[in-house]
Order: C-alpha cells, then sequence, then structure tokens
C-alpha cells in the first residue's frame, strides 16, 4: 500500500515547509552583519572600497531589506528587537583596529 506521505509530490512539498522558514531566518539574520560591514567599512579612513562602490552596497541594502525595515518601522516590538539585535551584532563584530 502506497503511503501518502511517501510520494514525490509530498516530500517535496516537506522539504518546502522545512527550507522556508530557514532562508527566512538566515535573510532576517543577515541584516546585522551586513550593516556592521558597511557601516566599518564607512568609517575606514584607509579602505580600498570607493565611494561609489560603497554606495552601491548601500543602495543593494536598502532594496534587498525594504520587507524587513518595512515590518521593522511598523511593529515597535520588532523595532526594538531589531535595534537590540544589531547592538549584539556590534559587538559580535566588532574587531579590534591595527
Amino acid at each position: 500500500m502506497l503511503k501518502p506521505w511517501k510520494t514525490m509530490g509530498s516530500k517535496a512539498l516537506w522539504s518546502l515547509f522545512y527550507v522556508l522558514p530557514i532562508l527566512l531566518l538566515v535573510y532576517a539574520l543577515s541584516i546585522g552583519p551586513f550593516l556592521v560591514i558597511t557601516s566599518k567599512i564607512e568609517e575606514s579612513a584607509d579602505s580600498s572600497v570607493t565611494e561609489a562602490e560603497l554606495m552601491k552596497y548601500e543602495e543593494w541594502g536598502e532594496t534587498f531589506y525594504t520587507p524587513l525595515v518595512w515590518v521593522i518601522n511598523t511593529h515597535p516590538a520588532c523595532g526594538d528587537l531589531f535595534n537590540s539585535y544589531v547592538n549584539f551584532c556590534v559587538m559580535l563584530f566588532d574587531l579590534p583596529e591595527d
């Protein structure tokens, strides 16, 4: 007897059920390192990244993270959580200057 959870379609559906939330979590958590890295590049006076390249990164970040920023701006609790997370990322990635 063929069990419904063993069919190819249901395996793909279950895979999507597990993979999609993980991808959304990675997307949401990636904004912290992105903000820290771009601010470090911006603060660095001897950076090899030109102003035009930095602007391109920032424009890409604004476009890529627009849905996440909308959620943060419309839900105050998410904004507080976001600020705490960014502060954590700053502490985590705060490497000593050479």
